[in-house]
């Protein structure tokens, strides 16, 4: 492998023992992934680590040439990394199925139109896809199985809609909760009117489904928010290569990520040209080669080989100096980080772990293979025995009371299994028998 550049490198992030959230963006086909594999390859080093991908892409199944899927598997090789890929489109798909039974089960057009038409509204907000497969996650952000997780998320178009997501749905959701009053006062006078026998249609039932519904979507994607702009516990890693278009895209998503709020703390330039030589030698070096030439036209090759590395590394310079300079890097204080471009793939967890060390300086955690590295023994889950009496827990994952999901109650009588919990439903208090695996302490 190529040798490391003398600049900036990770180590800041390796030892912040205050970060949770790592978010790895950029433009598409700029190493992304790559990055994202190696940055949780040193992480796991010393912590256990989670990298979730919700790039529609799903890269990192190649990368380290292991399947992966929904959810969290253990690297081979890497005993504290696990890996998952989350599939923003089935997510999505998934939900907006749930809006069109709901309106099915409304049975009257009243209104299973106004379920209908915030469904469609629904399916076309940008960045619903990944909010919905982020939101997914979220049980095991609070699991505190893991140290730390890293997100490699989709290409940057992708990332800014999720940026903008919460005031776009924040104002539909409040344009049908307006609604719900008004439309379940004609639901149930069309009820009493058509003479239905209790039990055929609850009205009931379905409001509480839509209640519960929007309390999830408002409690996911505030805590996503939350989660973004929490500038000691989150930050964002920008992956770019040395040219316009990368370079221009990357200033944006940073203007971007600064306009949010969201602390990035580095930024990868990838597949840099190194070695070359000076342009001031070149003469002098094409001089040369034009003697061999005459003797062996096979040489030939070796300089257009060399004029071609050479103008590489003089137009990758300008953009890593305009980089460098630039407004938005030099206002937030970026360590930007130089890796090379190899003569060899980074696929595989060796590979991975070979390549990771350029992100960071030679002496850094250096190791052979997968094999020598004397990796910490591995975390298990929290178990159910820590919600003490007087817990403030979320409740969450019912399947049949989904108005449940996202209510909040204080534990009464703990226990391993099943733990009664004092909540509040429709003003009424109430103590439920709740299983430990529905419940999670609420740490904000």
């Amino acid at each position: 492998l190529a040798q490391v550049f003398d600049c900036a490198v990770m180590e800041t992030l390796l030892h912040d023992k205050a970060l949770k959230f790592v978010f790895v963006g950029g433009k598409g086909g700029v190493g992304k992934t790559t990055s994202s594999c190696s940055i949780a390859a040193q992480l796991s080093y010393d912590k256990v680590v989670l990298l979730i991908s919700t790039d529609p892409a799903h890269s990192t199944s190649d990368c380290l040439r292991q399947p992966f899927c929904g959810e969290p598997r253990t690297v081979v090789g890497m005993p504290n990394l696990d890996v998952m890929e989350v599939n923003p489109t089935t997510h999505l798909a998934k939900e907006l199925g749930d809006w069109v039974q709901l309106a099915e089960k409304a049975g009257v057009s009243e209104v299973s139109d106004k379920i209908k038409d915030f469904q469609q509204w629904l399916a076309n907000v940008p960045g619903i896809d990944e909010a919905t497969a982020l939101a997914s996650v979220i049980e095991l952000v609070d699991s505190g199985k893991y140290d730390i997780i890293v997100f490699d998320t989709a290409p940057t178009g992708h990332t800014l809609k999720l940026l903008q997501l919460p005031q776009a749905l924040q104002a539909g959701i409040d344009k049908l909760e307006s609604w719900q009053g008004k439309a379940w006062e004609v639901y149930q006078g069309f009820m009493a009117a058509s003479g239905m026998q209790k039990g055929s249609i609850d009205p009931r039932e379905v409001k509480q489904t839509v209640a519960a519904k929007l309390r999830a979507y408002k409690s996911s994607i505030e805590r996503l928010g939350t989660m973004l702009r929490h500038r000691q516990q989150t930050c964002f890693v920008i992956v770019c290569i040395a040219e316009y278009l990368s370079v221009s895209e990357s200033r944006r998503l940073l203007a971007e990520l600064q306009e949010k709020q969201v602390s990035a703390s580095h930024l990868i330039v990838n597949q840099l040209v190194s070695e070359c030589a000076p342009s001031a030698h070149m003469p002098k070096i094409d001089a040369r080669l034009q003697d061999l030439i005459a003797q062996d036209e096979q040489f030939r090759s070796v300089q257009t080989a060399v004029k071609l590395c050479t103008a590489r590394r003089g137009i990758q310079q300008k953009y890593l100096d305009d980089l460098r300079t630039a407004p938005e890097v030099v206002a937030a204080g970026l360590c930007v980080v130089e890796a090379p471009m190899l003569t060899t793939e980074v696929t595989g967890p060796q590979a991975v772990l070979e390549f990771s060390q350029l992100l960071v300086s030679p002496e850094c955690r250096r190791f052979e293979s997968p094999g020598h590295v004397q990796w910490p023994a591995r975390r298990t889950r929290n178990t159910p025995a820590e919600l003490a009496a007087g817990t403030r827990v979320r409740l969450h994952s019912f399947e049949t009371f989904l108005h449940l999901n996202g209510l909040e109650g204080i534990v009464k009588k703990p226990d391993r299994h099943r733990l009664a919990v004092r909540v509040v439903v429709e003003g009424k208090a109430k103590l439920l028998s709740v299983r430990s695996r529905n419940l999670r302490p609420v740490s904000e």
